[in-house]
């Protein structure tokens, strides 16, 4: 097979056509690339092929600077081809200069007329462009910068080893209670002011080792529940009075029992405490601090069951508590509500159990205007974490029902207005933690800056302060000796 021709311009308007050196020629025939070549001085081109290929298409690709390409199909009827292509140039881009030479030729045809009305037209324009640069612009307020995570004070404040971490920010400063390993596994609560994380009263305070830690503030009070091992492991509930640690109340107040699964809240000053005591039979009480004594909400358990999980919150004046059945292999929800004295379902629409089934035995849990938000890992979703939203019209799940990457550990839940924050561990992300937000106009789930921690951080605690500004709390890992760290998000 022989192709040979020439490249050429196409005529101009005076007819005149020329040939183009070096423009690209190339040669394919069906799905294989003959070869390419250039066009010499006067623009010729020439390929010769050993092989024939009878009734196949040849394709003749032509590329040239300055020039459209273009692209001709021949059918090899015979073995020699005379193929001559002309190329379209490319006009020349305009300058801006040339572009007001020409707009400048054109007016000087104007009328005088018409002379004055441009004139009065950009006069016009001028004085509307100054008065909008001059109003604000309610309707389309300037972007907000971009948010990211920033340490709340130094990094890794702690003195060593902080466990079991919980978190409230109260008039915008944040509290952290911690089981502090440096102190004998002991009770500590530190704050932020002035700052500087400062701790509140005494570190350590509690007489034994402390677990099952939650903590409540209210004003400039912080109260906290535990479980002492030097009180057998029973229900101990602290306030801190100004200048000391002082219990509340006379000796344990869970019947010398071991006590998990520990909940605390405050309304107005009055503590709510909501447990689990395990014995025969097991049972789950809520109790409530009356100025003198503690006593048990409907004066009866929430619930006379093995259960692996149990959580009380406070909204308000009302109290309500999630609890997850310990029935093998799918345990499931139950949510309740305190009302006319005793522990009441939510509506006729929300299940007495939850059709729900958790792939780990823990869960977050809280309320905010009377809707409660349940965060757990998704046995039906490869323990993936799922958040619902449970009202008195039923439940509904918030987004998709696969929050996370993977599974999930220590989920935590806060609300700010209609915008829901949920902090995890996700084995999806490397054990990395992160937050992800919902509003209540979005469909999916959004992250929060990013993934903030280390793949051996633990525990996380999620709050956010009275502007709706999320803070997280969580263990840092070997790297800095298990310390504490808060972080807050900001502008960038």
């Amino acid at each position: 097979m022989n192709i040979s021709g020439t490249v050429r311009q196409i005529k101009n308007q005076a007819g005149k056509s020329s040939t183009i050196p070096g423009a690209r020629v190339t040669v394919i025939v069906g799905e294989r690339e003959l070869g390419g070549m250039k066009t010499d001085l006067l623009g010729r081109y020439g390929y010769e092929e050993v092989s024939d290929y009878p009734g196949a298409t040849l394709v003749c690709k032509v590329e040239a600077k300055g020039f459209h390409s273009k692209t001709e199909k021949v059918v090899l009827e015979q073995s020699t081809i005379q193929l001559d292509i002309e190329l379209e140039p490319i006009p020349p881009e305009q300058t801006w200069i040339q572009w007001i030479c020409e707009r400048l030729r054109w007016m000087t045809e104007w009328p005088p007329i018409w002379w004055a009305i441009g004139g009065m037209v950009a006069v016009l324009f001028v004085i509307l462009l100054v008065v909008d640069q001059c109003t604000p612009d309610n309707n389309h307020p300037p972007t907000p910068a971009a948010m990211v995570w920033k340490p709340v004070g130094q990094e890794a404040f702690t003195e060593g080893n902080a466990r079991q971490v919980t978190m409230m920010v109260e008039k915008n400063v944040p509290y952290v209670a911690y089981q502090d390993v440096e102190r004998g596994k002991k009770g500590t609560v530190m704050k932020y002011a002035s700052e500087k994380w400062s701790p509140v009263g005494n570190p350590g305070f509690s007489a034994g080792e402390l677990t099952e830690l939650s903590l409540a503030v209210e004003g400039e009070q912080p109260w906290v529940a535990y479980r002492d091992s030097v009180k057998r492991f029973q229900l101990t509930v602290k306030k801190f009075s100004g200048e000391r640690w002082e219990s509340v109340g006379e000796g344990p107040l869970s019947n010398e029992r071991i006590s998990q699964f520990v909940s605390l809240g405050l309304y107005r000053g009055v503590p709510y405490v909501g447990y689990w005591e395990l014995g025969i039979p097991n049972r789950a009480f809520v109790q409530r601090w009356n100025g003198n004594s503690w006593e048990v909400l409907g004066n009866k358990p929430v619930v006379e069951s093995l259960i692996s999980d149990f959580k009380m919150a406070v909204d308000e004046s009302e109290v309500y508590v999630a609890y997850a059945t310990r029935k093998e292999p799918n345990p499931q929800f139950t949510v309740r509500r305190f009302e006319d004295s005793q522990w009441e379902p939510l509506s006729d629409k929300v299940p007495s159990e939850l059709p729900y089934k958790l792939a780990k035995h823990t869960f977050a849990f809280t309320v905010h205007k009377k809707h409660n938000y349940l965060a757990f890992s998704n046995q039906e979703y490869q323990g993936k974490l799922t958040v619902l939203k449970i009202n008195e019209r039923g439940s509904f799940v918030l987004g998709s029902p696969e929050v996370s990457k993977g599974t999930v550990e220590y989920p935590s839940l806060a609300i700010a207005g209609d915008t829901v924050y949920v902090a995890f561990k996700d084995k999806g992300r490397g054990g990395k933690s992160v937050v992800l937000k919902l509003g209540s106009k979005d469909k999916h789930w959004e992250m929060v800056d990013r993934e903030f921690s280390g793949p051996d951080s633990s525990g996380l605690a999620l709050a956010v302060d009275k502007q709706g500004i999320p803070y997280v709390a969580f263990q840092e890992g070997k790297d800095k000796g298990w310390k504490l760290t808060v972080m807050r998000l900001e502008p960038q």
